[in-house]
């Protein structure tokens, strides 16, 4: 009798095993890779933003606590009144003061660039004062 139920159980895991293993076989092919072609316009994914007219809502330098690097998160209020809230390194947010103007470049959550309107200029990892701009001409 022993003998009959272990084959049973053999015969049952046998099938169970059989029938996995045609599923994946079924999985894999119904999840072929598929390739599309996209032009140069339809291929950007994170483009920057063209330069929009904005003011400085406000400006707080932050501390990251992983890399004790200091960081900056900057409000800035567009000419139509959306809110926008960045975030950039360096030491650029020293010297952003609330209420300055200018023109607003940004990527996602990133600044890139604010160029204000005295001509000092503004970057994710950088800071130009408006001196050192006309100098260089």
């Amino acid at each position: 009798m022993h003998l009959l139920i272990k084959a049973a159980i053999l015969l049952a895991a046998g099938a169970a095993g059989w029938m996995l293993g045609r599923r994946k076989a079924e999985q894999k092919e119904s999840a072929g890779e598929q390739v599309i072609c996209l032009g140069d316009e339809d291929a950007v994914i994170d483009a920057e933003r063209l330069p929009v007219r904005a003011s400085v809502k406000s400006c707080v330098r932050r501390m990251d606590p992983l890399t004790l690097n200091s960081g900056n998160e900057a409000v800035f209020l567009l000419e139509d009144g959306t809110e926008v809230k960045l975030n950039f390194s360096g030491e650029g947010g020293l010297y952003l003061k609330d209420g300055e103007r200018g023109l607003l470049t940004w990527r996602g959550m990133r600044l890139v660039r604010f160029d204000r309107e005295d001509g000092a200029v503004f970057g994710g990892m950088f800071y130009a004062p408006a001196e050192e701009a006309s100098a260089d001409e």
